[in-house]
């Protein structure tokens, strides 16, 4: 099946190889998404999503290349979303995202929806370009994000075991208590 379609909307956005990834746009797939994934503390209510900032995070190299196809071309994000439930309880979550020109289908498990003209959005764990990117970040110690826009630091404190290049991670299926 197609995952629903977002047409382009203002910005802020993260601009990427194939052209920016328009904030807005991302409004639509993430309202509907939000709800469903186990994090979210709002479930069971109506939510609606306020606002989007995008954090462009630089694509890490991979050596030797793994992933899927087309790795150069990916939309590497982390999408801070504003939420509203019809309470008026707000909340803001941090949310790495992807977006892949064409379809993967190793990530098809992981498709948030689809953004007219710049390819499919993916939930960033399950992404290795997200997970290097990441791991990058924190092992260099660099920076993302501009003036005005949320910004995002890579600290690795004293003592930490460095991060190895190419180091890879893996999402753990399955639920988890937070009860003791």
């Amino acid at each position: 099946s197609t995952p629903p379609a977002a047409g382009a909307a203002g910005p802020p956005s993260a601009a990427g190889a194939a052209g920016p990834v328009p904030a807005g746009a991302l409004t639509a797939l993430l309202e509907p998404w939000l709800p469903r994934q186990r994090w979210f503390a709002h479930k069971g209510t109506d939510v609606t999503v306020t606002g989007v900032g995008l954090v462009p995070l630089a694509a890490a190299p991979s050596s030797p290349p793994e992933g899927p196809a087309g790795e150069e071309d990916v939309h590497v994000l982390l999408a801070v979303v504003s939420t509203r439930t019809g309470d008026g309880e707000e909340a803001t979550y941090q949310v790495p995202l992807t977006v892949r020109p064409s379809p993967v289908p190793e990530l098809e498990h992981a498709v948030v929806g689809e953004l007219a003209g710049l390819g499919r959005v993916h939930d960033g764990p399950h992404d290795p370009a997200f997970v290097r990117a990441l791991l990058h970040l924190v092992s260099t110690g660099g920076g993302a994000g501009t003036l005005g826009v949320p910004s995002l630091h890579g600290v690795a404190p004293a003592g930490a075991l460095p991060v190895p290049a190419g180091t890879r991670s893996r999402i753990t299926r399955g639920e988890q208590s937070n009860t003791s």
